[in-house]
């Protein structure tokens, strides 16, 4: 039941309307199965768009990494040209004469990518001619055999070098492996974000119970006083306090109400549903053990010392660290760019007998050539370009490059302290938490035995009802304090855990 009064006016009553709509297809259609932790990570992991992103992400870097793999492989390609035509004026016996050429052809060539990062290239073509001159027509057809090889040189203290080539695979593999690692994170982000709601959800539905109980309680503490002012027992200001301190509390129900709207739809949202429908929440005891037992047994307070050890799988500081790696082979790649080119081509072709039976036939392209008046037409070039006025473009380039190193550097080092620093103070965190449940666990065992003594005295006729439900939910009030510490308990494990590297999934959904 909600309750409004005066005070808050049309805000107040707004509020509720609000809360009895939202809660009205709840109602309808609810859900009795209990919601488990189990089952939140689970479908946190198929259906939180962030964790579907980073994931995807993942993808394109492995499709990326596999792309680059690709490049290192033989590539065959066709070559062809349908059509080409030449005219020009040519010396006959009988002076000159235009010549006209048509032509067609087409070829296959290999391409080789080297692992000092050159490339060979061999290629077969096949050209038809039909030349035509003064009226005579001539056709020919002749194979040809191409080689090639482009190669830069003097580069990385050696003639040749083969770091280019692996830098260049390993900044792609590396690439795919912080994506990764970015998506570890994400997914462990968004199991946490997804845990903190499941914690908010029953943390707020107790304390609205807890609220409503005390709402009554004070409202029924509220009715005996106006009697007991009736009868001049107690003042006007005595009973307003009372009503004022009821007031309060329909506030703090109302606040509560709507924040317990605001966590179930968000929660439902990251689920995938539309609503919670008003689903119990599951006992988590189990869980909340096998995280806390999971922190004891990994992570112990004095071992923290040595952070660099403690935070070694931390995917944010392993992210960091490759990228270290990640420049300093981004610089091997620059050193490519303004290097000497060596370039190194071969080309032959039949040369055929003067006097041939058919140039048109396709056989005889092959047959004639083993004739006597047969031979090789070649072609051999070998070149070389050196860049002469680079001397500036690399000293700028090689400062960018130690400058972006040293700035990887100091991010990794400063996320490393940034993750040492926040495992240090979790687990700090984490002592003073257990402590406090120790605290509260003795002022229960006090609570318990008010609750104890004040029905004996109810027994025996020298105490209330009234009283009796105060000192009860003074022992309520407690516990849900105690629950609150156990919840937050649980989060500072998933959050140690988290920050260790440590699949949470695997761990948590072990009690499946």
């Amino acid at each position: 039941m909600i309750i409004c009064d005066r005070r808050h006016g049309t805000a107040g009553w707004v509020v509720a309307v609000l809360l009895v709509l939202s809660t009205f297809p709840v109602m309808a259609q609810s859900d009795t199965t209990p919601l488990e932790i189990g089952e939140v990570i689970r479908r946190i992991l198929e259906e939180d768009p962030s964790i579907q992103t980073a994931r995807r992400r993942m993808e394109q870097a492995f499709h990326q990494y596999e792309l680059t793999r690709a490049g290192t492989r033989p590539d065959l390609a066709l070559n062809l040209r349908p059509y080409s035509f030449d005219r020009r004026r040519v010396t006959t016996g009988t002076g000159a004469a235009i010549a006209e050429t048509h032509a067609v052809a087409a070829g296959v060539e290999l391409l080789q990518p080297l692992p000092t990062s050159g490339r060979v290239s061999v290629g077969i073509n096949h050209r038809f001619s039909t030349t035509e001159t003064d009226g005579d027509r001539t056709v020919q057809q002749v194979p040809e055999v191409t080689f090639s090889l482009a190669q830069p040189i003097f580069f990385n203290g050696g003639v040749v070098d083969t770091g280019v080539f692996r830098a260049g695979l390993r900044n792609a593999e590396i690439a795919y492996e912080r994506a990764g690692l970015a998506a570890a994170a994400e997914r462990a982000a968004g199991i946490r974000n997804a845990l903190a709601l499941f914690v908010d959800v029953a943390s707020l539905r107790r304390s609205i119970a807890l609220l409503e109980e005390t709402i009554d309680l004070l409202q029924r503490q509220l009715d005996t006083a106006e009697l007991d002012r009736e009868q001049g027992l107690l003042s006007d200001n005595a009973v307003l306090a009372l009503q004022v301190t009821l007031n309060d509390r329909r506030a703090t129900l109302f606040d509560s109400q709507l924040g317990l709207v605001r966590a179930e739809q968000e929660l439902a949202r990251l689920l995938g549903d539309e609503s919670l429908n008003a689903r119990p929440l599951g006992d988590a005891r189990e869980v909340l053990e096998i995280a806390s037992a999971a922190v004891e047994a990994d992570v112990q307070p004095e071992g923290v010392s040595d952070g660099v050890t403690a935070i070694a799988e931390n995917p944010a500081v392993r992210s960091e660290r490759l990228g270290v790696e990640q420049t300093r082979r981004q610089g091997v790649l620059n050193e490519i760019t303004d290097r000497p080119q060596l370039a190194f081509d071969v080309t032959a072709s039949p040369l055929y007998p003067t006097v041939r039976t058919d140039a048109a036939d396709v056989g005889s392209s092959f047959g004639d050539y083993f004739d006597d008046d047969a031979d090789v037409a070649a072609s051999l070039g070998v070149s070389v370009r050196i860049p002469l006025l680079t001397r500036r473009e690399r000293q700028a380039r090689e400062s960018i490059d130690t400058l972006e190193e040293t700035n990887a550097r100091v991010r990794m080092e400063d996320t490393e302290l940034a993750t040492t620093n926040r495992l240090r103070t979790l687990l700090l965190s984490r002592e003073f938490l257990q402590e406090r449940r120790e605290l509260l666990d003795t002022d229960i065992r006090y609570q318990e035995r008010r609750v104890q003594n004040e029905r004996d005295l109810l027994a025996a006729g020298a105490s209330t009802q009234l009283r009796v439900a105060e000192v009860e939910l003074d022992l309520q009030s407690r516990e849900n304090e105690r629950w609150q510490v156990t919840a937050e308990l649980f989060l500072n494990a998933v959050d140690v855990l988290s920050v260790r590297g440590t699949d949470i999934p695997a761990v948590l959904l072990s009690a499946d």
